[in-house]
């Protein structure tokens, strides 16, 4: 009888931690989300994440342009503009260098010409190496609130060390594509990728 007592509260106690989370969440969320930055997807679940600021006029090729200069990825075009590679990571067969912006429903709509798009009122851009929109690495929860912005240099809003803890093998392989590796601090038993979640 005891132990149906501790699940019991442990759910209670899950539940009621879940509910203050959700409303922690849209307190802040418009201070958080407020930083820019540029999402390289490379494809295969590798994603570089760029902070940055989009000044006024700012085209999408020069925020690609930027952030790959800060981490000094190698940028190849081809004659007509178009991007071939990123970081030595070429086209593939029907897989394009293309990008992408976030819509009102937070799916990853393509641009035509990223030349002449001004991001200066974007939060959130992805240059990304793919076929679809719906095959790249998704940038924001249920809520409309981007991963990206949740915490910056391992801290949350508060200033505190980020700790997550993540309940499904799908969510694991998330927070980890998106550089949350080194703030897993638990997770379910049937999260085994990547390797270096397993190592640790």
């Amino acid at each position: 009888m005891q132990a149906a007592t501790v699940k019991l509260v442990s759910a209670a106690v899950i539940a009621m931690l879940a509910v203050t989370g959700i409303s922690v969440i849209g307190f802040t969320a418009d201070s958080v989300d407020a930083r820019q930055g540029v999402m390289i997807d490379f494809g295969y679940y590798e994603v570089d994440w760029i902070e940055m600021e989009f000044p006024e006029g700012m085209t999408g090729d020069q925020a690609l342009d930027a952030a790959c200069a800060e981490r000094s990825y190698p940028v190849v075009k081809d004659p007509d503009g178009s991007v071939y590679s990123v970081n030595s990571k070429t086209e593939l067969e029907k897989v394009e260098w293309g990008m992408y912006v976030l819509d009102s429903s937070g799916n990853w709509s393509p641009v035509a010409d990223p030349s002449g798009y001004d991001v200066s009122n974007e939060k959130i851009i992805s240059w990304a190496r793919t076929g679809a929109g719906s095959a790249m690495m998704p940038a924001v929860d249920q809520t409309g609130f981007t991963y990206y912005s949740y915490a910056k240099l391992g801290k949350n809003p508060m200033g505190e060390d980020l700790k997550i803890v993540t309940l499904a093998p799908s969510v694991t392989e998330t927070v980890c594509a998106v550089g949350g590796l080194d703030y897993i601090v638990g997770t379910d038993r049937y999260s085994d990728y990547p390797n270096g979640l397993v190592s640790a």
